[in-house]
């Protein structure tokens, strides 16, 4: 489990790191009394941690340590995570090496914001002495896995949606996937989040008829907003895209939402660095798609280097052709990632003039093709 592999979705300073730690350390712990095992402080920073998920898959992450004991491990994460799932924990021995420790989530609470403390017990007990980190102190500083762009997933969203139900669901959604969101119901409103807050993208569902949306984008437009704004639209008319478009939206994303294709599609837009080296399918732990995987990711691999000839030949029906061919499948195989590479750069291809920009869609869209990790 390569340490490149893995992303940080909380991001502190010292000060706040140190604040956060204090915060914790003074409150009430009901649970104190129900401990058999000594607990020792454990201020480690970028402990690799793999979470299988209970549907299949699994996410690498970076988390802040809080506590350890023989028997366990609480950690800071940018993110809820299910109690019960099972999780891989790699702990750093005195002599340098790393010892990987299975266990279970046994508790996620929310302690502000997007952080939560995750409580994990260990399968099997682990002895303390052979253990580094002991009284090491946090220097808060970001991790290097991820980068800078990395980062930016803790970043602020604004929601605009109209109807309360889904403007309700998708703010509760996204809010136990790590993200901080801002919700809001109206165009006034809208804007005066962009005037007055943070804002790094912006996802815009109000109704284009009756609430002045493609006004409202082409107004935080005109107010120098420069981040990512996402149209929310069930409606693919080619024309209401391309008005959507032409107001200032950098792309749309078609209702009803499917979660995991739309957070895919946020990571992508606030995290520009390079793809990872490889990409694993979320649905490989699923029986009936696991023997499909390779032949689909040879068949990948195929269309990457037809992509590649039709950009180099200016062959730009077939280059949509196959961009269309990966956007369609992607998702169906557990390559999320790969869907949104391709929508990306299907977009590119439609509406950006830039020579410049479409080709750089297009090679990242090759590299995620040849990333897709076999089973």
């Amino acid at each position: 489990m390569g340490e490149q592999e893995f992303k940080r979705r909380l991001a502190l300073t010292a000060a706040e790191l140190a604040e956060l730690y204090e915060r914790l350390d003074t409150a009430p712990d009901a649970a104190s009394s129900r401990r058999s095992d000594e607990r020792i402080e454990y201020r480690v920073n970028d402990i690799p941690v793999c979470v299988e998920h209970p549907q299949g898959g699994e996410s690498r992450f970076l988390m802040y340590g809080r506590n350890l004991s023989r028997g366990g491990l609480s950690v800071l994460h940018g993110g809820y995570v299910h109690p019960g799932s099972i999780v891989r924990v790699v702990l750093r021995m005195r002599d340098e090496n790393g010892i990987v420790v299975f266990g279970i989530v046994r508790h996620c609470r929310l302690i502000r914001g997007s952080c939560h403390e995750l409580g994990i017990q260990f399968r099997d007990e682990v002895d303390l002495d052979d253990l580094a980190g002991w009284g090491e102190s946090s220097s808060g500083e970001v991790a290097n896995a991820g980068g800078a762009a990395s980062r930016r997933l803790d970043g602020r969203l604004l929601l605009a949606e109209s109807f309360e139900p889904e403007r309700v669901l998708l703010t509760e959604q996204l809010g136990r996937l790590g993200f901080e969101v801002v919700s809001v119901a109206t165009p006034g409103a809208t804007l005066d989040a962009v005037q007055q807050r943070e804002i790094d993208l912006v996802l815009c569902g109000l109704s284009v008829l009756t609430d002045g949306c493609l006004r409202t984008i082409t107004r935080m437009r005109e107010m120098a907003f420069d981040g990512t704004i996402l149209l929310l639209t069930a409606d693919d008319d080619p024309q209401v895209i391309a008005q959507g478009r032409l107001a200032g939206a950098t792309a749309t994303v078609s209702r009803p939402i499917a979660l995991d294709l739309l957070v895919a599609q946020l990571r992508s837009y606030l995290d520009r660095s390079e793809p990872p080296s490889t990409l694993v399918s979320t649905a490989a732990g699923v029986p009936e798609v696991k023997p499909l995987l390779n032949p689909y990711i040879q068949s990948v691999r195929i269309t990457a280097d037809q992509i590649d000839r039709a950009y180099e030949s200016h062959d730009i029906p077939q280059l949509r052709e196959l961009c269309l061919r990966l956007k369609s499948s992607g998702c169906g195989y557990g390559f999320e990632d790969l869907t949104v590479a391709a929508m990306s750069a299907l977009h590119a291809v439609d509406f950006d003039p830039d020579e410049t920009r479409r080709g750089q869609e297009i090679r990242r869209l090759v590299r995620c093709s040849r990333a897709l990790h076999e089973v």
